[in-house]
């Protein structure tokens, strides 16, 4: 692609330490910009990055999410059409972008997967619900297909449920996985540094065996499924950091000892201080399109328990060397057997550190960057 472009970026938070979307948004978005003249449309502007040009959208409220949503649509249809772009990428629901990329499930699906009286019930309660109505009618406006528009997926898992509630949108489909920044894997010595640092500050014994949980939504993580596999060893040299931005009191303890070694730390802004302290990332997810906190985890020559690609789309691409990959994530008895084997098999969590360190360095953001300029090139030329 030759010709210098003028690209619109839509996003409501352009926000690198708020989820998956968010983070690939401003990784893609940034790269963008070292080549083309990128525009940001956000209500919330957290990672400013010199080489774009930011606009601010108004956020006239927060709740209910849906009007918000709506408006911030209708807004940016308005600026976007004026401003004369070649491109307008969205990473939200809208209905007006020649480019989406696509990080959440549909919200159809609910409707999709149920059968006979169920889907009958579930079909009356969205035709009562403004909410529900309002998601469906941006979904389907994103994803009605034309020749100019492409859809940009994040992952297998995604494409497929994507084409089981809108099958004419697979002409228009392609992936781009996220990346990976390599150059965030520390040295040995560095590592260690920043290791038994954190460690000192959280007053964690420097030997103990550590597990990281990253999420945003604690419950659709697998967080209660934790606790319980937690409680089931009961073993006072397990400590759990919990990173995100949800509410700690929403989870329940049956344990002194597992309460006593449960960390939150909140919404951490730099994960590359809080990796090197733990030893497992533990990711029994229910549903994550891809699941980004994995490669990073790997990146960062952690050993990984995650979902298998029923729930996690990252998991379709890894395999049993390279983590530990849960049969059902709901399932507290399997997983203490999986903490409790890397905990006392040091040898084996090594091995898959090491592999999936080895995997983690092969999804670089050069190749979604390239995959991304590809469907602009074809939504250009159709």
């Amino acid at each position: 692609m030759d010709k210098k472009l003028k690209i619109a970026i839509l996003i409501r938070d352009y926000d690198f330490s708020g989820g998956g979307s968010q983070k690939y948004c401003v990784e893609l978005t940034n790269r963008l910009s070292e080549i083309h003249d990128v525009h940001v449309y956000a209500q919330n502007i957290v990672t400013p990055f010199d080489k774009i040009t930011f606009h601010k959208i108004p956020r006239l409220f927060t709740k209910p999410r849906f009007l918000n949503q709506l408006i911030f649509s209708r807004l940016t249809r308005k600026v976007v059409e004026q401003g004369r772009y070649d491109i307008v990428h969205s990473h939200d629901t809208v209905t007006h972008a020649d480019v989406y990329t696509l990080h959440v499930d549909c919200v159809k699906t609910k409707w999709t997967n149920k059968k006979g009286l169920a889907k009958f019930l579930y079909f009356l309660d969205t035709l009562l619900s403004p909410r529900m109505l309002s998601y469906l009618w941006l979904e389907h406006k994103k994803l009605k297909p034309s020749f100019k528009k492409k859809l940009i997926v994040v992952s297998g898992y995604l494409e497929r449920n994507i084409l089981a509630s809108y099958p004419k949108t697979k002409p228009y489909l392609s992936t781009a996985q996220p990346g990976i920044n390599i150059g965030n894997s520390l040295n040995k010595e560095q590592h260690k540094a920043v290791r038994y640092g954190f460690r000192k500050e959280h007053t964690i014994p420097k030997d103990a065996y550590v597990l990281l949980f990253i999420a945003h939504d604690f419950k659709r993580k697998g967080i209660h499924t934790i606790i319980k596999a937690l409680e089931i060893l009961n073993n006072d040299d397990i400590y759990l950091i919990v990173a995100g931005k949800d509410n700690p009191k929403k989870v329940t303890f049956g344990s002194n000892i597992v309460q006593t070694n449960t960390l939150f730390l909140g919404p951490v802004a730099n994960m590359d201080d809080i990796y090197p302290g733990a030893d497992t990332l533990i990711h029994p997810t229910l549903n994550d399109t891809y699941g980004m906190v994995v490669v990073e985890s790997m990146i960062h020559q952690l050993s990984v328990i995650v979902s298998n690609k029923e729930y996690c789309g990252v998991s379709e691409y890894i395999n049993k060397d390279e983590a530990v990959i849960l049969d059902d994530p709901r399932d507290a008895i399997n997983l203490s057997k999986s903490i409790d084997f890397l905990h006392t098999n040091i040898e084996h969590r090594d091995s898959i550190a090491k592999n999936g360190f080895k995997k983690a360095k092969t999804y670089t953001w050069e190749h979604t960057l390239a995959q991304t300029l590809k469907a602009y090139q074809e939504s250009i030329d159709a």
